[in-house]
């Protein structure tokens, strides 16, 4: 879950006349990362594509080109396509269907350019007085008459177009799911090193699935097909597979837009699914803002259909509810205090609210310096434990328990004074650790550590500009323009529809900005490198990817 899985260098060799069959069960596995053959081995070319191919292709032209017209975006199939459709009807079927919209197309267009010649004519008299034969006057009169005909007529061309797309939209969505994965599967071959009677395939398998891989292959060809598990020559190339949790898979996106991570390192997506919610709900925090953003991420999910549109608005479903349940804490509602107009002060003896973000500033600075403080110490945590895995214990302490020990010693001595002289001296020593871990550069790093520290301050400045526009926008609409009668009332209610409307996309937009570079810059720095290679199996597309 939070390491990268355990990957198998393997060679795969077998029979050339096996290998369509070895390729299907290898696809339909979507468990083996090929290194693409560099056709750099003597005796070795690289495989052709079946002879299926090309003609595969010119139907996903033509599909896509549908596509495109119809505006269809991709989906599930709704059934699946077998190879003997594509040999009896489909050829004909498709040749008829983009025909007929071509044509229609033609039609829509030629209508267009009339109607646009038409428009430019701007007085029928203008026709009268111009010096044409009576021939080319009855026509161009004849023309300008029938704009409404024509009208009607594009009008009814669309409509039968809308009626092409509604019956054959499950068609050509299905049909073009299923070709573009079989010339895949047909082109896989162009990865591969052939000889006359034989073939290699490279690549990486999860070690633990080479066993059951090997057991299918045995199925597929009768035992032709044989793994063979290399030796790890070096680990930079190994592709990597982090097995996250549903829940959290929305997250990779935010990890991956930084980099992907690498084969000898710990993954943070589960980090940050925790602390990117926590830190945008800390500074958006207002119940009425967190429903609406709710409301508006469930009905973008329902029209925002690709994977990438899909996790971030799962990113910002789990962000909405963190909002929500800090409205709560902060006691705001569109920037009003809810409890206050409710009458509520108490509630089982606890006060209400819990915090006032106004009211209490500088406890909520010290909290978020707290926050910040707890972070950056999970970050060196994290980098600890990667830099044990592949430098040794003595590594790790000297790189990342002297950054811990000397975060702890500046800001013991903050705040505990009386305990200065012992922190300073123990800073010391773990800036002697430094040196000896990072050399002496690393020391100029101590005013960065600082300043990270201090940048997470800004989840109360950024959470306070927001309530504070609020609280500006209900002042004017309920002390100002409420009073003054129903022209005021109206203007009230038009302040804060649009004030708040306007309030919560910068709240929107501040807070994911601010959040992710609070991952990307406090935390990240402090542990992970990135620059791995994403495991990208035979049967996963890049689309999917």
């Amino acid at each position: 879950m939070l390491c990268p899985k355990k990957m198998s260098k393997v060679l795969i060799v077998g029979n050339k006349d096996e290998l369509e069959d070895t390729i299907n069960a290898l696809y339909d596995l979507k468990i083996i990362h090929i290194i693409d053959y560099n056709n750099k081995e003597e005796g070795f070319e690289r495989g052709k594509p079946s002879k299926m191919s090309s003609l595969f292709s010119e139907y996903v032209l033509s599909l896509r080109t549908l596509k495109d017209i119809f505006h269809l975006s991709s989906s599930e199939p709704k059934h699946e396509i077998k190879d003997i459709e594509f040999s009896i009807e489909f050829k004909k079927r498709l040749e008829r269907l983009e025909n007929k919209v071509i044509e229609k197309r033609k039609k829509i267009e030629d209508i267009e350019v009339l109607l646009s010649d038409i428009e430019n004519i701007t007085d029928v008299n203008d026709l009268v007085k111009m010096d044409l034969s009576s021939n080319v006057k009855d026509i161009m009169m004849d023309l300008v008459n029938s704009k409404e005909r024509m009208l009607q007529e594009k009008k009814e061309l669309k409509e039968e177009l809308n009626n092409i797309n509604k019956e054959y939209r499950d068609f050509i969505i299905t049909a073009e799911e299923f070709l573009s994965r079989e010339i895949e599967k047909a082109e896989t071959p162009l990865r591969l090193a052939t000889t006359d009677h034989t073939y290699i395939l490279e690549g990486w398998i999860p070690s633990d699935e080479v066993e059951r891989t090997q057991n299918t292959l045995n199925e597929v060809t009768k035992g032709d097909a044989q793994i063979i598990e290399l030796e790890e020559e070096d680990k930079d190339d190994v592709p990597v597979y982090v097995e996250t949790p549903e829940p959290f898979k929305p997250f990779e996106t935010l990890v991956e837009m930084f980099s992907t991570p690498n084969y000898n390192e710990i993954s943070p997506t589960l980090m940050v699914s925790f602390t990117f919610p926590l830190f945008y709900g800390i500074m958006l925090g207002d119940l009425g803002y967190g429903i609406s953003l709710l409301a508006l991420v469930l009905f973008l999910s329902t029209r925002m259909k690709t994977t990438g549109w899909q996790s971030l608005l799962n990113i910002m479903k789990y962000s909405s509810i963190y909002t929500m349940v800090f409205g709560v804490v902060y006691g705001e509602f569109f920037g009003f205090e809810m409890f206050h107009e409710m009458g509520l002060t108490h509630i089982a003896g606890v006060h209400l609210p819990l915090v006032h973000r106004l009211n209490q500033i500088v406890p909520m600075l010290m909290a978020c310096a707290g926050i910040g403080v707890a972070h950056i110490t999970l970050g060196y945590v994290i980098g600890f434990i990667n830099v044990r895995r592949n430098k040794g214990l003595k590594h790790a302490v000297l790189e990342k328990i002297s950054w811990i020990g000397i975060l702890y010693c500046i800001f013991g001595a903050i705040l505990m004074p009386d305990l200065m002289y012992p922190l300073l001296g123990a800073m010391v020593v773990f800036t002697i650790m430094l040196v000896l871990g990072e050399g002496a550069l690393a020391l100029l790093d101590i005013f960065t550590l600082i300043s990270n520290v201090v940048s997470y301050t800004r989840l109360l400045a950024i959470g306070l500009s927001s309530v504070g526009i609020a609280l500006a926008i209900n002042r004017i609409a309920t002390d100002i323009l409420i009073p003054n009668g129903i022209f005021g009332i109206i203007l009230a209610v038009f302040l804060l529809v649009v004030g708040h409307t306007g309030n919560l996309a910068l709240g929107i937009i501040a807070s994911f900005l601010h959040s992710i570079r609070l991952q990307y810059v406090e935390f990240f720095t402090k542990f992970y490198k990135g620059g791995g290679i994403k495991f990208t199996p035979l049967g996963i597309r890049n689309e999917e990817v």
